[in-house]
């Protein structure tokens, strides 16, 4: 899937890397203008564990909010994050993000998984963390 990604990215999809010494450090994947009601969709975001806690997740998420900001024509934003992962859900608190549905999504393996759709009305409130 990274491979596609990363060799036929779609028009609207942007992907952004933080690197130390060559060392990717994390990165994070969006999608301008993904839902007309939502806005940008933050597909992934992630950061090696022994960085988090660093500050590299919310500097990639307010970079990829910057460019939201530059290129999208709707000025929300929204990802989807499974409800048992706490340390995730308490970071987009912290980001100014809401729980707006409760969700179940299948896993590639077929089981069903409990998920939570954050949401902000505005990116805006991601750059004042």
């Amino acid at each position: 899937m990274w491979d596609q990604r990363f060799s036929q990215p779609s028009e609207n999809q942007r992907i952004y890397v933080a690197v130390e010494n060559e060392n990717l450090l994390g990165f994070i994947c969006i999608y301008l203008d993904q839902d007309s009601e939502l806005g940008t969709l933050i597909e992934n975001l992630h950061v090696d564990k022994e960085m988090k806690g660093k500050g590299i997740g919310k500097a990639l998420l307010k970079h990829a909010t910057r460019i939201m900001q530059e290129e999208a024509s709707h000025s929300g934003a929204y990802l989807e994050v499974l409800k048992q992962n706490i340390s995730a859900k308490h970071f987009y608190d912290y980001m100014g993000g809401k729980p707006i549905l409760c969700q179940q999504w299948q896993a590639p393996e077929g089981s069903l998984v409990d998920e939570l759709v954050y949401g902000w009305t505005s990116t805006a409130l991601i750059l004042e963390r």
